[in-house]
């Protein structure tokens, strides 16, 4: 018996944290970048829509830039497109 509640209670307080961390005012964003001719779209969440804008574009930029003088350009240039969830 004392091992069914333990384990009810486990279940329940990880139901909890599931259920907090869905609720927790998290937004996402699908941020295209380009840069040399090439394009990539990275979707990055983050706990405000501004921060998950930055990551996408910091994100973009590494994958498509060769160095880090483009990767400099490619994240001070207009994104190609950017798509944001609260």
């Amino acid at each position: 018996m004392k091992t069914a509640i333990t384990l009810l209670g486990i279940a329940g307080f990880a139901g909890f944290l599931v259920w907090f961390a869905l609720q927790g005012g998290s937004a996402s964003c699908e941020v295209c970048m380009e840069s040399g001719g090439r394009v990539h779209c990275s979707t990055v969440a983050a706990p405000t829509v501004e921060e998950a804008e930055m990551r996408g574009r910091l994100t973009a930029c590494g994958v498509i830039a060769g160095a880090m003088d483009a990767e400099l350009a490619c994240q001070r240039g207009p994104a190609r497109s950017v798509r944001c969830e609260p």
